[in-house]
């Protein structure tokens, strides 16, 4: 499978945030270099600040598929499905299919802006799936859910392709653990935004 970050997301984001999006992108190719099967990740939406920003942090080196169109003229212009992850989906990722193309949103989610990426995938017809927490809560002991960074979510979905299918060991391996942090115990603010629009 193909794993996509979308990047289109970048004008939703402040200076902090898109520092921090820089650095989990770089931890999501770290991530990949380790992992037991080659896998390729595309950038889309790479043009224009999302570039310039990644570039002066070396992505130019990174072994990344870069693309200027977005995810959806990607999907539009290609034969290959795509699923859209979002934790706003009713339904869970069951598995991992050859083919597929499993998009990421390239979105630092504080405050948690809710179903946003949901709600774009809906307007382009696109399928859309989350990780299967609910389903495997009990196997993931002390370990931390709720809005996950784009590396460990990448990470889930390359450990549970590496050990074969294994859902609650994916999780138990990638998510981080439960120790709580000062900034982790404050209540999160929710807010609601409209997605980026392009035509359809």
């Amino acid at each position: 499978p193909e794993i996509e970050v979308d990047l289109a997301w970048w004008e939703l984001m402040d200076a902090r945030q898109r520092r921090s999006l820089g650095r989990q992108l770089a931890d999501t190719v770290a991530k990949c270099r380790r992992a037991l099967k080659p896998t390729i990740v595309t950038l889309s939406s790479y043009t224009n600040e999302p570039k310039a920003h990644l570039e002066a942090i070396g992505s130019a080196k990174w072994p990344v598929v870069r693309d200027a169109r977005d995810t959806w003229k990607r999907r539009r212009e290609r034969t290959a499905r795509v699923v859209y992850l979002t934790p706003d989906a009713d339904e869970a990722l069951e598995g991992l299919e050859d083919g597929v193309t499993y998009v990421v949103a390239g979105l630092v989610d504080r405050p948690v802006r809710k179903n946003c990426t949901r709600d774009a995938a809906n307007l382009h017809g696109c399928e859309v799936r989350r990780l299967p927490l609910r389903e495997f809560r009990g196997a993931m002991k002390r370990r931390r859910e709720g809005i996950l960074n784009v590396d460990v979510v990448v990470h889930i979905l390359l450990r549970y392709r590496d050990n074969g299918g294994d859902w609650a060991e994916a999780l138990q391996a990638a998510l981080p653990d439960g120790k709580a942090t000062p900034h982790r115990l404050q209540p999160r603010r929710i807010a609601v935004v409209t997605p980026p629009r392009t035509p359809p």
